[in-house]
């Protein structure tokens, strides 16, 4: 059986090319600070509105209408050319692009990785608070910087922040995601 052997210089050039596109990703993520959070406040609401699940649309428009943190993943995904990868479960067909989609996606890929407070996460992990209700709709974050702060759009009870860079807040996250297995793949 043949071995196919990778020699270090080509493994940094993949590796080079990975950061790359997570740079690009995480600029575009960039490009949206302080964009108003956008509520989705219940069933009548069309997933591709809310979720942005159909392709990115003009800065100006993201701005004048709001994105929440499913949403925004999505656009930070699709800016680097990956389309929506199709649904793996009842609620990712119901509800494409949201956390529950997010969920049944990346548990039937086997990529969910419990969180760690203590660990120090790379540029790009995807952090995860599942889907559990409509009122804990659960949350999605993007490892920002070795600082572990991360790119998020959330809503905050004292303001409406949406889009902003924050600290990672310890206990909060169940799942961490490698950014090969949600933001690189197909």
């Amino acid at each position: 059986t043949p071995y196919i052997y990778l020699n270090q210089a080509k493994m940094d050039e993949i590796n080079q090319a990975k950061m790359c596109e997570i740079s690009k990703a995480l600029n575009y993520g960039s490009s949206l600070l302080h964009t108003k959070y956008l509520w989705w406040k219940d069933d009548d609401t069309n997933p591709d509105y809310i979720f942005y699940v159909n392709g990115v649309p003009s800065i100006t428009d993201i701005r004048n209408k709001g994105v929440n943190c499913a949403g925004f993943i999505n656009l930070v995904r699709q800016s680097i050319g990956r389309t929506m990868i199709e649904p793996a479960g009842e609620v990712g067909k119901i509800y494409p692009g949201g956390t529950g989609y997010w969920y049944e996606l990346l548990s039937s890929r086997n990529v969910l990785e419990n969180y760690d407070k203590d660990k120090k996460y790379t540029r790009g992990t995807l952090l995860m608070r599942k889907y559990r209700n409509e009122i804990d709709q659960g949350h999605v974050a993007i490892v920002f910087n070795e600082c572990q702060n991360v790119i998020h759009s959330y809503w905050d009870d004292c303001n409406n922040n949406g889009v902003d860079i924050t600290k990672i807040i310890p206990d909060y996250y169940e799942y961490a995601i490698k950014p090969e297995d949600w933001l690189l793949c197909d």
